[in-house]
């Protein structure tokens, strides 16, 4: 009888550890900020984009996506990021950066630089995701405001007389 109880509480014991060890791998996350250029840009305005990226998880991962989805149609014209600097594809108004291994506590910084194409409210959806681990995913957005109006310069030109005594012969 003494027996069978030490080997539930080893079982037990086991489990226990087993579903804490889980549990803190789940609990871990990824930090991301995201900035973007100045609001509002006008339609045909270039918006540039700076994401940084930092592994909280507890564990490096092996593969690591970040998918930069837009509402509208957009031109992409540069993208770049601290990983893996030619690991990023388009496909109409998604952009995707593949960062391949991130190391716990790495810090991976993207930027890309899209063209708005039409006026409106501008959402960009950012993904990121790591296969290999599925409660590593963080969803973010930002959205920015497109407009079709122009910033036009003050040009007015007034005529003012002398400001002081005028004397003539």
């Amino acid at each position: 009888m003494k027996g069978l109880s030490i080997s539930k509480f080893l079982s037990l014991l086991l489990l226990g550890w087993l579903i804490a060890f889980s549990q803190a791998y789940a609990q871990g996350f990824f930090g991301i900020s995201v900035t973007n250029s100045s609001a509002p840009v006008p339609v045909n305005g270039s918006i540039t984009y700076n994401i940084n990226l930092t592994n909280f998880t507890g564990v490096s991962l092996a593969d690591v996506f970040v998918t930069n989805t837009f509402s509208a149609p957009v031109l992409f014209l540069s993208a770049t990021n601290s990983q893996n600097p030619l690991a990023a594809t388009t496909n109409a108004n998604t952009l995707l950066f593949e960062l391949g291994l991130v190391v716990d506590g790495g810090i991976v910084q993207m930027s890309f630089t899209a063209l708005a194409l039409t006026n409106g409210f501008l959402t960009n959806t950012i993904v990121v995701v790591a296969p290999g681990s599925v409660t590593n995913t963080v969803i973010t957005n930002v959205v920015i405001q497109v407009t079709n109006t122009t910033v036009l310069a003050d040009l007015a030109v007034a005529i003012k007389g002398p400001s002081g005594q005028i004397i003539t012969n």
